[in-house]
């Protein structure tokens, strides 16, 4: 029996509930949630190194601006930090960083069109309806409920 979703009905996004009628209602078959899986995992990981990639990119900035403070404070400067941090690995690295925020939030919006793909057109009309867009985090808690096993082997064959 596919749980129906309510097109009135407001949706909290963050309650996995939400995540689990969406799933129920695209009535994927065996391969198609294989391939859900296989796109999930593939997401996520992308999305775990532009989270770590973010995360050496603020440690480098915050170092350089540390170092900024030291070196304004062993002159005894009083003057504000103005062009402290315009060298060019810096300027390089906030690039950087805009560039991996905005990744970040295109790639959500890929996975959800890449969802859309894997579904006829028809399952998609079901399952869209309150549940654009797809939260890969969200939806990870649900599959997971739905078909660990199949999570499970998907995981082992692509480590493999």
């Amino acid at each position: 029996m596919a749980t129906k979703l309510d097109p009135q009905s407001p949706v909290e996004r963050s309650d996995p509930a939400h995540w689990r009628a969406v799933l129920e209602s695209m009535l994927l078959s065996e391969e198609q949630e294989a391939q859900l899986i296989l796109l999930l995992q593939s997401h996520l990981k992308h999305a775990e190194a532009i989270v770590a990639r973010k995360g050496q990119l603020m440690a480098q900035l915050a170092e350089e601006l540390s170092h900024g403070l030291l070196s304004l404070e062993l002159s005894g400067s009083s003057e504000l930090m103005s062009g402290q941090l315009d060298g060019p690995a810096p300027l390089q690295a906030k690039d950087e960083l805009d560039r991996l925020i905005q990744l970040e939030y295109w790639l959500k919006y890929d996975f959800t069109g890449c969802v859309r793909k894997l579904l006829p057109a028809q399952q998609q009309a079901l399952c869209m309806v309150s549940s654009w867009p797809f939260y890969p985090d969200q939806l990870e808690v649900a599959i997971k409920d739905k078909a660990r096993q199949l999570w499970d082997q998907c995981s082992a064959a692509a480590q493999d």
